[in-house]
């Protein structure tokens, strides 16, 4: 395994992310440095305020393009889709969010050391309630905070309607900042005016702001159009797979979409991922039933969890009708450009495997050598309770055949449905992630294989690892995160 490998392999996963992160910060740091408004002479306090509010104009414009999701869509089809990571908005948009209050918080410190310095205050509330730019200024940092704490990992998935409306304070944030400016700089005092450079923060996303006025009103037209569901089915451990008709939708490998349902909310869209594959005639998605929303739309449906709220439920004679928006994503056409590809999933991490293997396996039993370059797949699914994901090892157990192998794993070694032993791999060791990179090696001697891998970041690097090790002169593993 040359240094010259072990170099490429970093730069197509982990290095691209980590040389994006690098490149993100340096800018706004470059930014922030070169491009103040006003001189270092008006003091090192209103100088930092100032020069990090040109920061926040930039990321509060970009910020909103970061949601076009139909613009995304479109653009991907040009000539900038392979260079543009699009399908990571969603991490680019966290990412702009922690720089807005990172920078939100420096511009406050300034002005809060400028005020301090020049003039006698009691408090910092008093500074901040000194005159209209301190008010609005303090309305869109609360606005700020609490969308930044109902965005935190556990809290967002748990209580997604909160999440969900408190993200709506955009709209107060956008129009506190608008009159912030407008207020001008410490204009009611006379230290400082910055009148002349009134319209510097709106100008800055007043164009992308329009640009997404105009997604949200396309995305409202293009979502009315109501789609039947066609087939429920209640998996055990609060799973339903829900089928819908294909009609107008185009869906690719592995893509997701957004569900709107009116009978119990006219305003709140969910995201799902297809777990059907552009084969199909149908749509399918498969709902873990884990919150609020899940729990309602489920019942809607007909499913039954055992709560004691069920007791007072009629069975649902006609099933609702449901509004979607989509797909989006892009195809996960990574896999399909290997000749020999091994897939690695854990636990919920699975579900847009589902999508995939189905796709798959249609290409690998009508070969289309336009389409992809596939010979053979290996899938291993790593898990802690297989029998969580019941509804999972009965869609892609048909799909088996000897050019895609899979191969389910537990705690405990053997197969429950079959019973027949399997390869330990969920056993976080060594000798068994070896054992079957060993067993690919032999099978394809001196051949590129691609490995691809969906789970904690812990369990990537001891894969990443592996890939490494098992790389000698003949057999090049080359690991990939995602599909």
């Amino acid at each position: 395994m040359t240094v010259k490998f072990q170099g490429n392999n970093w730069m197509e996963n982990k290095g691209k992310r980590q040389f994006l992160a690098f490149l993100w910060c340096a800018a706004q740091g470059l930014y922030f440095l070169v491009c103040p408004r006003i001189s270092i002479n008006s003091g090192a306090g209103m100088w930092i305020a100032s020069s990090a509010s040109n920061v926040l104009n930039i990321l509060l414009g970009i910020i909103l393009f970061t949601v076009c999701r139909n613009i995304i869509n479109l653009v991907r089809g040009t000539f900038l889709g392979p260079v543009i990571p699009y399908d990571k908005h969603s991490t680019f948009h966290s990412w702009i969010g922690y720089s807005i209050c990172f920078w939100s918080l420096v511009h406050v410190v300034g002005y809060l050391v400028t005020y301090q310095s020049n003039y006698y205050f009691n408090s910092i509330l008093d500074v901040l309630l000194a005159n209209g730019s301190g008010i609005t200024g303090l309305i869109s940092i609360i606005s700020l905070l609490v969308m930044s704490i109902f965005c935190y990992g556990n809290l967002k998935v748990n209580r997604f309607n909160w999440f969900w409306i408190t993200h709506r304070l955009y709209i107060i944030l956008y129009v506190a900042l608008f009159f912030h400016t407008s207020f001008g700089c410490f204009g009611s005092l006379g230290f400082y005016r910055c009148r002349d450079n009134e319209t510097s923060l709106w100008s800055s996303w007043i164009i992308s702001g329009l640009i997404y006025l105009f997604e949200v009103m396309y995305r409202e037209l293009r979502s009315r159009r109501s789609v039947d569901i066609i087939k429920v089915i209640q998996h055990p451990s609060n799973v339903v797979e829900i089928h819908f008709k294909k009609e107008f939708f185009n869906p690719q490998t592995a893509q997701y979409i957004f569900i709107c349902c009116p009978e119990i909310s006219s305003t709140e869209w969910h995201p799902f991922t297809l777990t059907s594959s552009p084969f199909d005639d149908h749509l399918s998605i498969h709902m873990r039933v884990v919150g609020d929303w899940t729990m309602s739309f489920a019942q809607q449906l007909g499913g039954r969890f055992g709560s004691k709220e069920e007791q007072h439920l009629q069975p649902a004679r006609t099933l609702p009708k449901v509004l979607i928006e989509g797909c989006f994503g892009q195809p996960s056409n990574g896999i399909l450009n290997q000749e020999i590809a091994i897939l690695i999933a854990t636990d919920d991490n699975v579900i847009p495997y589902a999508s995939t293997l189905k796709s798959i396996s249609y290409l690998l039993k009508y070969p289309d050598q336009s389409v992809t370059k596939l010979k053979q797949v290996y899938f291993v699914w790593s898990a802690k309770d297989i029998k969580k994901f019941d509804w999972f090892s009965k869609l892609v157990n048909p799909l088996q055949s000897e050019s895609l192998q899979i191969i389910f794993q537990t705690p405990k070694v053997t197969d429950f449905e079959s019973g027949k032993d399997q390869i330990p791999l969920s056993n976080i060791g060594a000798s068994s992630w070896h054992q079957i990179f060993s067993m690919v090696q032999q099978n394809h001697l001196a051949m590129d294989v691609g490995v691809f891998y969906s789970g904690p970041d812990d369990l990537g690097e001891f894969i990443l690892k592996t890939c490494h090790e098992s790389s000698p002169d003949g057999t090049r593993f080359h690991y990939n995160i995602g599909l």
